[in-house]
């Protein structure tokens, strides 16, 4: 049983990464993704050393973007393509629970996207380090705080895409709408407030784990263990709420 139920999700989890990782619009968000580095590469081929400082601002500049664009893209779409064919039916008849299909299919998401979101950040820390000639392992608590941020962001924002994909038939435009007004706005305003985004929890992670540059100067209250969790339990509140939609909806087969 545990041999078949580990064929099922290699099976399913890896077509999911597959189509992540190669499809069109999987394309997209590689591009997106690579922002980073088409923007610290242009700035050393200008003539200017990035520090960890100039590192810093312009990766969180752009990570935002980079983890909405590939959540909402990968995420809305991991049961919405099935719902308008009407395939859905299919592969709940295929020996597989609900419960597992919900859960093997966001865990290739997000294998497969943070794949996508985290190489160029990476590969941009080194290439940074190289035009400043500092070691790369000085600074490297830099690259660890922007590598935790992006793994609990593509989980968070990931989840909630998720079920917005499903719930919703328009999840794109509720997407763009959540991750570039709500996630904008909320994490700026006084008092209480950012901590309804998700975006302040990944922001104290970065202050939790740097002590220089903008990542430390991110005004909060919360230690590391809460701003890792509650993203975490938004995800899997989102991704049960997803199954619990699933097992309610109607499916009904194709034919």
């Amino acid at each position: 049983m545990i041999a078949e139920e580990w064929g099922r999700f290699t099976t399913l989890a890896g077509l999911t990464a597959k189509t992540t990782l190669s499809s069109r619009k999987g394309a997209v968000t590689w591009v997106v993704a690579l922002l980073p580095l088409y923007v610290i590469g242009g700035v050393i081929a200008a003539g200017r050393q990035v520090d960890i400082e100039l590192f810093q601002i312009l990766i969180l500049a752009l990570l935002s973007l980079v983890l909405v664009v590939t959540a909402l893209v990968h995420g809305s779409r991991l049961f919405r393509e099935e719902l308008e064919d009407n395939t859905l039916a299919y592969l709940t008849t295929r020996g597989i629970s609900k419960a597992s299909l919900v859960a093997y299919k966001f865990l290739g998401y997000y294998g497969s996207a943070l794949l996508i979101v985290t190489l160029p950040i990476v590969a941009t820390y080194f290439l940074a380090a190289a035009s400043t000639g500092v070691p790369a392992a000085e600074n490297i608590e830099v690259l660890g705080a922007f590598v935790a941020m992006a793994a609990v962001g593509i989980a968070a924002f990931g989840g909630l895409f998720l079920l917005i994909g499903f719930a919703l038939k328009r999840a794109l435009m509720a997407g763009l709408l959540y991750g570039f007004l709500w996630e904008t706005i909320l994490p700026i305003l006084p008092g209480n407030v950012p901590l309804l985004s998700i975006t302040h929890y990944l922001r104290s992670i970065g202050k939790n784990l740097v002590s220089t540059g903008i990542l430390s100067q991110w005004i909060t209250t919360l230690d590391l263990f809460t701003a890792v969790l509650v993203p975490l339990l938004i995800a899997a509140a989102a991704v049960g709420l997803t199954y619990v939609l699933l097992i309610t909806r109607e499916i009904k087969s194709k034919d």
